[in-house]
């Protein structure tokens, strides 16, 4: 049967300095493959933009003019920031 690191009992510790290079540069690896995780729907909020009460009338203004500033808010690649 094939072993995986959960068939053992073991600790880990963190090791601080130079020595430790290999694991800081696989944990950063993991840190990133989980923050890249696609957001359902994210791209769907662009479409909404028009719909909302609040934002409307400033979207609709910012996609006529996308150097114009409203407010402090402005459209970049349609996303309201």
């Amino acid at each position: 049967m094939g072993q995986t690191l959960q068939d053992y009992i073991c600790t880990l510790k963190h090791m601080f300095g130079v020595e430790n290079k290999v694991a800081i540069a696989q944990s950063l690896n993991c840190l990133l493959n989980q923050m890249s995780a696609e957001v359902v729907c994210f791209d769907k909020i662009k479409e909404e933009y028009a719909l909302c009460p609040n934002f409307g009338e400033i979207v609709i203004l910012l996609k006529e003019d996308a150097t114009l500033e409203i407010d402090g808010l402005l459209l970049q690649d349609k996303y309201l920031f």
